[in-house]
């Protein structure tokens, strides 16, 4: 049997684990899938992926919150669907996102930590 890797307490790699962890709770925290309503098995769902954008994957603006079956069946194997989906509920978020990503620069890990520390947990998503 492995062991799994640990990652280090503060480190740059356990800051940036832990404010994702924290930036998707705080999606979650809605309490309903943003597809379907659904309230059970929910996750936060990168619209930016994490791994072409890491610069914003602990961003709750770059996070939404729906229910495992949206995530994997809506948001994963169509794509296009999802994207007309989510610019017809949050007109010019998509575009918003994409601009920061561009000029965002290097995240400072244990900062993004310490600010989602102090960001309630959310009813509504604003722009």
């Amino acid at each position: 049997m492995s062991a799994m890797k640990r990652t280090k307490r503060n480190t740059a790699s356990w800051y940036k684990k832990k404010a994702q962890e924290m930036a998707k709770a705080i999606a979650r925290s809605i309490g309903h899938c943003e597809w379907c309503g659904r309230s059970t098995n929910l996750q936060g769902a990168h619209v930016l992926s994490a791994g072409a954008h890491p610069n914003m994957s602990a961003d709750p603006e770059n996070i939404i919150c729906l229910c495992y079956h949206c995530h994997l069946s809506v948001w994963h194997k169509d794509p296009v669907e999802a994207a007309r989906w989510f610019e017809s509920k949050w007109p010019g978020r998509y575009d918003l996102l994409m601009s920061e990503a561009t000029s965002k620069p290097p995240v400072d890990w244990q900062a993004a930590y310490e600010g989602l520390l102090s960001t309630p947990m959310r009813t509504a998503w604003e722009i």
